[in-house]
């Protein structure tokens, strides 16, 4: 072959790795395609590419042997081939001073045909250095660009996975309105979408209002706003409202500098506190009601206690009644107090129940005992109780503290005149106690939450509100500690029942007959 056809041949060469150095291609396949190439072109028996990594190099690809990808050898420590060689190349492969790995070029004794790397070949040191140098340049820029695509690839990957398992809507935006990147949370809080533009009218499935519910012209909107005056917005509170429904939300938008100070980037945070919005709703109103409610039996009771002092003041005989009534107003603080009481000790793992072997049915006839003999009620009892005994171990005193509840539930909710059910029955292992009465029922909104704490539900459908909303609470988490489980089964114009469950004590076996 000439002088020509041989240089000729090697710039053809050369092109072909660049061609292979600029396919769309992993770093282990560019690496594989790459020796391949070289031991075709160089017509050499063992090619291996070496990279630098954490001190040392380690073998990405290699033709003609097999390595270990895994080892790694300090530097300074030849490879050991174990092969008899007729020619050893080592050249360093170097980008922009940057030393990346090395490309190590064998020959074997064994091949008897002729290379340009021999001693005696035609071609001049100075051709065959340049070429070389041509070489490694092209080797070293492609293998320079996959291990940059690499770690932007290992980088990108990272920062979803921190994006996906932030628990907040998170999404990135540039200046161009284009979202880069959102996570789940932020997918599922704007109505499982993926924006391609923020606020895009064809796809926005809500409408952004501030937090009074006034909805907010598009440039109002706080990521817009961001791009265009380059200011954070630090939780800010807005409501997107859906139509059939609204999420309140806390939004936080920061622009991010570039190298040059100017913001390019910008990320955005959504917390939804729907809920927490809804919980603090409720406290309000719970510390309004829970005012009012201890407020209502302290004037009475200052009133009773007057009329008291002065019946004994001016030497007459104190109205026993007048007593009676100041009682019952203190009775009626104390109740309050004790549910409050009961609240905090759920709320901090401190409810206690002191539990004992109780007959139910009798524990049950003690506690409705005031309601059968009362006459200042109009409503009438229907109570059916076995006739065996039902053995549980219980806190008579928490189990009566629930049905008194229930039972003055019924009283508020159900007619003035209308009858109150009470049942206790057995039913497999579990007694259960059943109390109805003749109401209008509960909606099923009410219904959805009457055990949730500082819930309280209209009468009638109306804002009627007479109680904490802890009740019903606290009757559940009883009756759940008891091992037990507690229902309501209701719907508009329908009576309402209670369904409580407790668990029975097993009944030692009976002694065979003689």
């Amino acid at each position: 072959m000439s002088v020509d056809s041989a240089m000729t041949q090697d710039m053809l060469f050369l092109a072909y790795l660049f061609e292979i150095g600029s396919s769309e291609s992993s770093l282990k396949e560019f690496a594989t395609h790459l020796v391949t190439a070289l031991s075709e072109g160089l017509d050499a028996d063992i090619i291996i590419l070496m990279v630098e990594e954490d001190g040392g190099s380690r073998p990405l690809a290699s033709y003609g042997i097999e390595l270990d990808p895994k080892q790694t050898l300090r530097h300074g420590c030849p490879l050991q081939l174990c092969i008899p060689l007729r020619t050893t190349i080592i050249l360093p492969i170097v980008h922009r001073q940057r030393t990346l790995g090395s490309l190590h070029i064998y020959r074997s004794e064994s091949q008897k045909r002729p290379s340009r790397f021999d001693n005696g070949s035609h071609e001049s040191s100075a051709y065959i250095k340049a070429f070389l140098q041509a070489l490694t340049s092209s080797v070293a820029t492609s293998l320079h660009t996959r291990i940059l695509q690499k770690q932007a690839s290992r980088t990108l990957f990272h920062l979803h996975s921190l994006i996906e398992n932030i628990p907040n809507a998170v999404m990135l935006f540039n200046a161009d309105n284009k979202v880069l990147l959102s996570n789940e949370h932020a997918r599922a809080l704007a109505g499982r979408m993926q924006w391609d533009q923020i606020g895009d009218p064809q796809r926005n499935p809500f409408r952004l209002c501030d937090a009074n519910g006034d909805e907010l012209p598009r440039s109002e909107w706080p990521f817009l706003k961001a791009i265009r005056l380059s200011i954070p917005s630090v939780n800010e509170e807005y409501v997107l409202d859906f139509g059939t429904f609204q999420r309140r939300v806390l939004i936080n938008v920061s622009p991010v500098p570039m190298s040059d100070g100017e913001p390019d980037i910008f990320v955005a945070t959504a917390e939804d506190i729907t809920d927490r919005a809804e919980q603090d709703q409720r406290k309000d109103d719970f510390l309004t009601v829970a005012s009012h409610e201890l407020r209502s039996p302290l004037t009475p009771l200052l009133g009773f206690m007057q009329m008291a002092r002065h019946q004994a003041e001016s030497a007459q005989t104190v109205d026993i009644n007048v007593l009676l009534r100041a009682e019952h107003q203190a009775h009626r603080i104390r109740r309050l107090i004790e549910g409050l009481l009961d609240f905090s000790r759920i709320e901090t793992g401190r409810l206690k129940l002191v539990c004992r072997q109780i007959n139910l049915v009798e524990l049950i006839t003690y506690i409705l005992e005031p309601w059968r003999s009362a006459e200042d009620t109009k409503n009438s009892f229907q109570i059916s109780l076995p006739s065996k005994p039902l053995l549980a171990s219980v806190d008579p005193d928490r189990i009566e503290q629930v049905i008194t509840n229930i039972i003055d539930n019924a009283l508020k909710y159900g007619r003035p005149d209308g009858m109150i059910s009470i049942d206790l029955f057995r039913q497999d292992n579990h007694a259960i106690v059943t109390i109805s009465d003749d109401g209008d029922g509960i909606d099923p909104r009410d219904l959805e939450h009457v055990f949730e704490r500082f819930y309280q539900r209209g009468k009638n459908g109306g804002s009627f509100r007479t109680s904490m909303g802890l009740g019903l609470y606290i009757s559940r988490q009883i009756i759940e500690q008891h091992g037990g489980s507690i229902t309501i089964q209701s719907a508009p114009d329908s009576p309402t029942t209670v369904r409580i469950s407790l668990p029975l004590l097993k009944q030692p076996a009976s002694p065979p007959a003689d």
